[in-house]
């Protein structure tokens, strides 16, 4: 994916970010002395992960914003120590639905649940139903689940791998290097959603239950595989593992909360893989992203 620096772009009246003109897609840096902030834009939208770390290198904040900037699903934030601190989850709507706050100890310090402001209608009944945490996306293979809020994209059994000259082997969907998602089920039954840019898997990659609940989220990047924290509820929205990668893949990191939200157990795992200085031959841990 193109990383470029956000002083580059220019926004129109409406927000859309251009690049020379074009409407940008990618992920836009800005610097500061305090931190570093990373956005994802498609088409000139803010649409995709969002992250900040750090004057050392440590991932502070982990989201996703969807339509321009409204943030969906979860949120997470860390300290200084990579030592979990906050969980926000938003649903399609922009609800912000939980709010958990931990301590340094790892303790449950506070959970608020909020209900619904803006709610969907089943259009049979006129009742108020579920509003996921984020679309569920489907294939046209796939049913699709009541009053679920989804999008139809391909199925990976459609997608092939070929080569291509000058580049390798990509991923291929109708001939072309596939950009965007893709969706299978796994072995549980649940739809799991890929995303793919230019040919490579790149991009958030979700799970959802077969009753519609976003039950995984997490990032994969070409060519490490999962990287950075990925995050597991149950059906009813509560947290029970994180598992943190490092930018290289290796999972460094393993949290496992108990019934009450407190952190019951965190094992923290050496890289097996490291980072080198193409200078001086060092090597040393990558960061998380």
């Amino acid at each position: 994916m193109n990383t470029i620096s956000q002083e580059l772009l220019e926004f129109t009246e409406d927000d859309t970010a251009l690049l020379n003109g074009s409407p940008f897609t990618g992920n836009a840096v800005t610097v500061t002395e305090e931190e570093v902030r990373s956005q994802v834009f498609v088409d000139g939208l803010m649409e995709g992960p969002s992250a900040s770390w750090s004057g050392n290198g440590q991932v502070t904040a982990l989201g996703c914003v969807y339509g321009g900037g409204m943030p969906v699903g979860a949120l997470h934030r860390w300290d200084s120590a990579g030592a979990l601190t906050l969980e926000e989850i938003s649903d399609v709507a922009g609800n912000q639905r939980v709010i958990r706050t931990w301590g340094p100890d790892g303790r449950l310090v506070s959970e608020e649940r909020h209900g619904r402001l803006f709610r969907s209608f089943d259009p049979e009944t006129g009742r108020k139903v579920f509003l996921a945490w984020q679309k569920l996306r489907v294939s046209t293979a796939m049913e699709h689940p009541a009053h679920q809020e989804f999008l139809v994209v391909p199925d990976v059994a459609d997608l092939t791998v070929g080569d291509v000259e000058g580049v390798g082997r990509l991923v291929l969907f109708g001939g072309a290097p596939h950009t965007g998602e893709a969706v299978t089920r796994d072995g549980r039954g649940r739809v799991e959603m890929h995303t793919f840019v230019e040919g490579v898997e790149d991009g958030p990659t979700l799970t959802w239950s077969s009753g519609g609940k976003l039950v995984v989220q997490g990032i994969t990047r070409y060519p490490h595989g999962p990287v950075g924290p990925w995050h597991e509820w149950d059906e009813r929205g509560r947290l029970l593992r994180e598992t943190v990668h490092d930018a290289l893949g290796n999972r460094v990191i393993i949290r496992e909360l108990d019934g009450a939200g407190n952190i019951a157990r965190e094992e923290r795992r050496p890289p097996g893989r490291l980072l080198r200085d193409p200078e001086t031959g060092e090597e040393y841990p990558a960061p998380w992203l």
